[in-house]
């Protein structure tokens, strides 16, 4: 407060109507793989979301989620149409989204540094459309040196002095700036080393007319054709000035050496995702593991979300709890069970997927079976993952109630967007079938059961209801408030919301005051969740007895508190009794 020298007035004003705001319900941060540099629906512009990876991008629209990643691409034989369900290289995340967009208005989406498509024709074409580009900015760096070079020298056009040319050592730095961002993408960057490198002691066979057929030439590495020219009359290049190129050269050498190298059995073999559905998959997990790993702006203050999910892929269900680590537990793992699986084939006790180290524990992460067959945007039916399912409803409940209300159940928990339910039989990789499964009361009590190979969430169907969501557990540990997904969200929300609303209290005085206004500012926020049925009851303590003067000393301030949550009744009973006629009731 100002000091007043002479008689006057001084009006100051402090703040103490500090509230919890209320927050958005439904954030999800998905993780995602798509094939690279698609088109969006109108097949002429480019989905600009596919030409980058390990970016956050936030998605607000269906309209924004095609523009960004085009239309969710699942494989199918070219020939006969049948759908390769479950195969690892579907672009099960971005139908996710699409599903959760449909209710949601706003989720995070990161694309991992994978290309799903290996289609060796399409890879090619790629490679060539990026050569094509390398080739323009190559012939552009080589001029800029030699207006360089002549600018230094005091040389123009009319010198017969006057340097047209870059040497072999220019040529190799400006291929090497050229192909940067071409050898940083997933498809391309596992042959550089063969690209770049002198083979000449172990030239690579080329064959142009398919591998079946004899070679008709070999690749000996750029490095050794550049340096080699005059005795490679095949190759463009140093025909104005010996072992010096033109930047007409410069360019054309780069292109003539990447097409010869992308008839090479090494290059098919370095593009390609692996020989079979299971190799696929785990470069494919590879590239996602990076991508949940290695992202920092997620670990910032700067996004927020409470859901994280990677739809299709439960090998990185571990990376994603350990990201929700990162965030002080304030967000929920949405994860799914193999696709390939039957009800036994998840639950049984001895060889079941639930009793098996692919399978996390933990209050932080829930899963569900089985997976769902729905329309794509094309209008193809196609398997989609359980993790987008249950998304979809969890933004509906949201929606309808509060996140601490069970995602579940024929009120808040009806499927939508699905025509069956089931898992995929046959050889992944290949054409599969689809087979329907509709959960009797014994499956559903093995998912359900407290037990090893229990505590999942199962999908059913009801004839006369539909499909619904018929279970809300973790995958706890141990049997607690906390092996319910409302209750573990419930305290997921009041860790965030206390976290950062009670801010405004650092570095204020360590007093009565303080610790009454402190405790006021939370027992209006906990009081507002028994309104709203969150909670049944809570207590909170801040004063002297959990505010000690060692506490205070070391400029500490304690509020402790207790909460009741709302459980949700899963379990009905209705005991009937029948009496005699002439007894009271």
């Amino acid at each position: 407060m100002a000091i007043l020298v002479s008689p006057g007035v001084e009006v100051t004003v402090t703040d103490e109507s500090f509230f919890i705001p209320h927050a958005a319900p439904t954030v999800p941060l998905i993780f995602i793989a798509t094939q690279e540099e698609k088109l969006r629906p109108d097949g002429i512009t480019p989905a600009e979301g596919t030409y980058e990876y390990n970016v956050v991008r936030t998605v607000t629209s269906m309209a924004q989620s095609t523009n960004l990643y085009g239309i969710p691409t699942f494989l199918e034989d070219t020939a006969t149409g049948a759908q390769f369900h479950g195969d690892a290289r579907n672009e099960y995340g971005l139908f996710a989204l699409n599903q959760y967009l449909g209710i949601g208005n706003r989720g995070y989406v990161i694309r991992a540094n994978v290309n799903l498509n290996d289609d060796l024709d399409d890879v090619r074409e790629l490679w060539d459309r990026k050569f094509s580009e390398a080739r323009i900015f190559m012939s552009n760096l080589a001029n800029e040196k030699i207006n360089i070079y002549n600018e230094e020298n005091g040389l123009n056009p009319r010198d017969l002095t006057w340097k047209k040319t870059v040497d072999i050592g220019e040529v190799m730095s400006m291929a090497e700036n050229a192909t940067q961002d071409i050898f940083d993408m997933y498809s391309f960057k596992s042959i550089k080393d063969l690209w770049y490198d002198d083979q000449h002691n172990k030239p690579l066979p080329v064959f142009p007319n398919g591998y079946d057929q004899k070679s008709t030439c070999f690749y000996d590495g750029l490095m050794y054709i550049v340096n080699n020219i005059a005795s490679l009359p095949h190759y463009p290049g140093g025909s104005v000035v010996p072992g010096e190129f033109t930047p007409q050269e410069a360019g054309d050498i780069l292109v003539a050496a990447a097409d010869d190298f992308k008839y090479t059995e090494e290059f098919y073999h370095g593009t390609s995702l692996g020989h079979n559905d299971d190799a696929r998959r785990a470069s494919i997990v590879t590239a996602l593991q990076a991508a949940i790993n290695s992202n920092t702006d997620v670990r910032s203050e700067n996004f927020e979300f409470n859901l994280i999910l990677c739809p299709g892929y439960p090998e990185v269900v571990d990376e994603l709890l350990n990201l929700c680590v990162d965030v002080k537990e304030e967000a929920f793992v949405i994860a799914d069970c193999p696709v390939n699986r039957t009800p036994d084939g998840i639950t049984n006790p001895a060889t079941g997927w639930a009793v098996t180290s692919g399978r996390q524990r933990s209050v932080h992460v829930a899963y569900y079976y089985p997976w769902g067959l729905a329309s794509n945007l094309d209008g193809k039916d196609v398997v989609v993952a359980p993790s987008g399912i249950a998304l979809r409803t969890f933004a509906y409940s949201d929606n309808a109630s509060f996140l601490w209300f069970a995602p579940a159940g024929l009120r808040r928990g009806i499927i939508t967007g699905i025509s069956g339910l089931g898992y995929v039989s046959g050889q992944l990789g290949f054409p599969t079938e689809f087979e329907e499964v509709l959960l009797n009361q014994g499956q559903r009590d093995a998912m359900y059961q407290y037990a090893a190979s229990g505590d999942l969430n199962p999908h059913v169907f009801f004839p006369g209801q539909g499909f619904v969501v018929w279970g809300q557990k973790t995958s706890a540990p141990a049997a607690s408030a906390m092996d319910r997904i409302n209750v573990s969200r419930l305290i997921k929300y009041v860790k965030r919301q206390l976290r950062k609303n009670t801010l405004s209290y650092v570095f204020e005085p360590n007093d009565k005051l303080t610790r009454d206004n402190l405790k006021a500012t939370v027992d209006n926020f906990l009081g507002d969740l028994i309104v709203k049925r969150g909670l049944y009851d809570f207590a909170s303590v801040c004063d002297e007895s959990n505010n000690t003067p060692d506490r205070i000393d070391r400029n500490e301030m304690y509020i402790d508190v207790a909460l009741k949550p709302v459980k949700a009744a899963e379990f009905i009973y209705i005991p009937i009794r029948i009496v005699a006629t002439g007894a009271e009731i």
